[in-house]
């Protein structure tokens, strides 16, 4: 059985709906192993699945992580235009030392993390290199201390945001799969309840699948559609019987 096309909402909601009747007519529905145990798995897979962020909450954290690390490869830039200034001040723009620094490496970190990170780790060497010509224009251990720290914070910002990546792809996975199992549930209760009261009209009506509501053009689920329900959910559970002998 694929995943489940209704919406999240409505999954936990006639979860819920269907929990009720599951305890409802508990006495009922044993002889078919619908349990206090059974009803105590299906309580706590609604709970664990109405407990799981959507997409949205990770699309939202990659975003923000994105921007926060965008801020810090912006101050990176800043701090490797002002040592450049300082190399100048210092040196003046035709010494080697200026000529040595990695203008051309600053142009591509723009748009690169990794090339970021080089050039920042090449200036910092080279702030110990010239730290004692440069302290009179502004390159003070406490400079080079905040360009350790930066250096550092924008690593930490990279690491964040691809591990955010990462999670997302899986977190939609386990709620996919958390989802399922409510659906699932659901349509094996109330597959069983239909069973159990074919001969009563009004307890009947009140196992009818839920989703028909949820499809669109239709008010309701036919009969033959119930009845092919009916026909998976115990397939399923005779499979599982047998391999389980």
């Amino acid at each position: 059985m694929g995943l489940p096309v209704y919406p999240s909402g409505a999954i936990i909601s006639e979860g819920k709906n269907t929990l009720e009747l599951g305890r409802q007519y508990q006495a009922n529905l044993e002889r078919f192993g619908i349990d206090d145990a059974y009803l105590e798995r299906f309580r706590e897979a609604i709970c664990q699945a109405e407990a799981l962020p959507d997409d949205q909450y990770h699309k939202i954290q990659i975003r923000s992580a994105t921007s926060h690390k965008n801020e810090l490869r912006d101050e990176c830039i800043d701090y490797a235009i002002e040592f450049r200034n300082r190399i100048e001040l210092g040196f003046g723009r035709t010494s080697p030392q200026y000529r040595v620094f990695p203008g051309e490496q600053l142009k591509k970190a723009k748009s690169s993390d990794g090339i970021m990170m080089d050039l920042m780790e090449n200036i910092l060497r080279l702030s110990d290199d010239y730290r004692e010509a440069l302290e009179p224009f502004g390159l003070t251990r406490a400079v080079i201390r905040e360009g350790e720290e930066l250096l550092q914070e924008f690593r930490e910002a990279d690491l964040d945001q691809e591990l955010k990546k990462v999670e997302r792809p899986a977190a939609t996975v386990e709620r996919d799969e958390a989802f399922q199992l409510v659906y699932d549930m659901t349509n094996a209760i109330r597959a069983t309840g239909r069973l159990v009261f074919k001969n009563s009209p009004v307890e009947y009506n009140l196992f009818r699948s839920p989703w028909g509501r949820y499809r669109r053009g239709s008010s309701d689920v036919s009969p033959e559609a119930e009845a092919l329900e009916d026909q998976e959910v115990f397939e399923e559970e005779e499979e599982h019987e047998e391999s389980a002998a």
